[in-house]
């Protein structure tokens, strides 16, 4: 595998990791809400929606400090984590 082709894969493997991990949530689109009977508070989401893509982003800078090997060792085909890989403490909190 040359260099660019290294490069592909470790960007498709952390899509897979990350949107594996995120679930549901990794397309994320505010939601329309209409006021209906009871509290109606329509900024509710605001928060959320404007940091996600930095927070989706900051998970992927951290995932792309590692290389291949360490992904493969970190995480299954399917993008879920394996149990305690030896390098999970030094990424501390996003």
């Amino acid at each position: 595998m040359n260099e660019k082709q290294l490069q592909e894969f470790k960007h498709r493997r952390i899509e897979l990791i990350v949107r594996s991990s995120m679930g549901m949530s990794y397309d994320w689109e505010k939601p329309k809400i209409a006021q209906t009977v009871g509290p109606y508070y329509p900024k509710a989401f605001d928060e959320y929606t404007q940091n996600y893509p930095e927070t989706k982003l900051k998970i992927q800078q951290k995932l792309g400090t590692l290389d291949v090997d360490e992904l493969a060792q970190g995480f299954q085909e399917n993008g879920h984590l394996n149990i305690a890989p030896n390098w999970v403490g030094q990424f501390g909190r996003c």
